[in-house]
């Protein structure tokens, strides 16, 4: 596999990335785009075209319900077919509280069976121009008991031009006494209108004859909608072309059909939108695009300074200098963190392992020095000499301890053995050593046979064993060597029955064993503790303790010769 630099790597991955996301970036907005030209506009105008309708619905409801009340309207009744004028105040508020109640006002119009206007609140001139018109004679031969509805060609003044006429005849019995007129102002079909967002609304009769159109004062009213060359194309929901402009259409018949509400709402502005977004997201991946070079290089160079750095510095520890300048980044300081510990901790290890070795060649070096002691080989050969004479077997017997004496101090293989194998050369190691002091020396050792595969450093019980008899002996001295464990702790004692030490002695040796400098007088237990805490750890090592003899306490972890493996 060809290698690369971190800087092209960072420059190729950031290349890659942002590549991804521009293209990512591009398809969602495209699809965006659409969905909104294609579903979300068309819901949002069917949402706005029932909103209208709703409102138109409801309000026409009133205009109807009332007409149907107040023409069994008693006050009414009575002051146009008695002539009752004490009504008429009464009558004049109904009319205006109710009118101007309403969301789209209206004038109303009063007339008695004659045609005389009794009550309206129409300006005076306005007045002429309603007694003028034929709705009058389409009124009085309309159905008596319904409602008649028609669009309203009212050019009034004053604002109070219309564009919807509800009228209902008014009966005393079965005589018609007058009629009541409502006329919807245009200005209030006009401010519904253009709050909705729909760009063109008509609102039509059941004849298609135009009541009110959002271009109403440019429109001829005496026309029908839709005119005959958009009929053919304008079908319920559907798209229309008018002068080259595409529209949305809804078609909604509401109140049993008598009423007919056509909203169109431009598709160019959607188009155009579509169009701009599209533009916009092309302009700004050619922006990126062009940035893209200048900002990967940016971006890959201050990566590559911080990793620069980061060499500088691990260079720099590797070689035992102190760093002071940490780096921008809080995961290169973390990793020069982790890599000062680690070299700590690399070389604590080479100190600790390079005091072991020196304590291990100590310890077999004393240990061999003390075997070849010419005192205890000329004992060892005088009493050879007479056991041979007295006692061949027991002349047996010492050879072999000798001899497996000076094997297991010559043996160098392994720092941990067996507690066993330790065991057999302090045993080897005590019988001789009775040979040499006879009855003054008695021993015991007492090993449970499931810890003599627990794991020891070797030669650690011989300086302890040794320590006893050059400092304990007076005249008797006998020395016991237990061992035990509790959970993971593997714990072995050497006790004699010595002289023991005194307290200031006591406390000066424990202390002795806890510094650097050596108490010489006690150097194999110094170096018994000193070379298991090296291998343990801090919380394993020696305990002295000395009331009638003295008893050394060796705390281990319990390990079988397996786990050690």
């Amino acid at each position: 596999m060809k290698s690369i630099t971190y800087k092209k790597y960072i420059e190729y991955s950031f290349l890659r990335y942002a590549l991804s996301i521009i293209v990512i970036l591009f398809i969602m907005m495209i699809a965006f785009l659409s969905v909104n030209f294609k579903v979300i506009e068309n819901l949002e105008n069917k949402k706005n075209t029932q909103k209208l309708l709703q409102v138109l619905e409801k309000q026409f409801l009133i205009y109807d319900s009332e007409l149907e009340n107040l023409s069994t309207d008693e006050d009414i009744i009575r002051l146009l077919s008695g002539g009752d004028n004490s009504k008429l105040s009464k009558v004049n508020q109904t009319l205006y509280s109710f009118v101007n109640a309403q969301n789209l006002k209206a004038n109303f119009i009063l007339l008695d069976k004659d045609l005389h206007i009794i009550s309206s609140n129409l300006f005076e001139g306005n007045k002429e121009l309603f007694l003028e018109s034929r709705v009058l004679e389409k009124v009085k031969s309309a159905p008596l008991n319904h409602t008649y509805i028609t669009p309203s060609r009212m050019n009034y003044d004053y604002e109070q031009e219309s564009s919807l006429i509800f009228a209902h005849a008014i009966m005393d019995g079965k005589e018609t006494v007058g009629y009541l007129f409502f006329d919807v102002l245009s200005k209030d079909f006009e401010y519904l209108f253009m709050r909705s967002p729909i760009d063109s609304i008509v609102l039509t009769d059941r004849y298609d004859h135009i009541i009110f159109y959002t271009g109403k004062r440019n429109a001829d009213l005496t026309l029908k909608y839709p005119a005959d060359k958009y009929m053919d194309n304008f079908s319920k929901d559907s798209d229309i072309d008018i002068n080259g402009t595409r529209y949305q259409g809804h078609i909604n018949t509401f109140i049993d059909g008598q009423f007919t509400l056509y909203t169109m709402i431009s598709k160019e502005i959607q188009r155009r939108s579509f169009y701009y977004g599209i533009l916009f997201i092309i302009l700004s991946a050619l922006i990126m695009l062009f940035m893209i070079p200048y900002i990967t290089k940016r971006i890959s160079e201050k990566n590559v300074s911080a990793i620069e750095e980061l060499i500088i510095l691990t260079d720099k520890m590797s070689k035992g200098n102190k760093v002071d300048n940490p780096i921008i980044f809080e995961e290169f300081n973390i990793l020069l963190s982790s890599f000062d510990k680690i070299l700590s901790e690399k070389e604590t290890l080479i100190k600790n392992n390079s005091e072991l070795s020196e304590r291990k060649r100590i310890m077999e070096i004393k240990q061999l020095e003390e075997q070849f002691n010419p005192h205890f080989l000329f004992n060892i050969l005088e009493t050879l000499k007479y056991q041979i004479m007295i006692d061949k077997e027991k002349a047996v017997e010492m050879v072999l301890a000798f001899a497996g004496l000076m094997r297991y101090s010559i043996y160098y293989g392994s720092t941990v053995v067996a507690l066993g194998t330790d065991i057999e050369y302090i045993n080897d190691y005590l019988m001789l050593q009775k040979l040499r002091y006879n009855r003054r020396l008695t021993y015991s050792i007492d090993i449970p046979e499931e810890l003599q595969e627990c794991m020891i450093p070797k030669l650690l019980l011989q300086p302890i064993v040794e320590n006893s008899l050059a400092h304990g002996l007076v005249d008797v001295i006998h020395i016991t060597i237990k061992a035990e464990h509790t959970e993971d702790i593997l714990t072995i004692s050497v006790e004699d029955n010595g002289k023991g030490i005194d307290p200031d002695n006591l406390e000066l040796l424990r202390n002795s064993l806890e510094k650097d400098s050596i108490y010489k007088e006690h150097i194999g237990l110094y170096n018994s503790h000193r070379v298991i805490k090296l291998l343990y750890g801090n919380s394993y090592g020696l305990e002295i303790d000395s009331c009638n003899g003295t008893i050394v306490t060796i705390r281990l972890p319990f390990m079988l010769e397996s786990e050690d493996e």
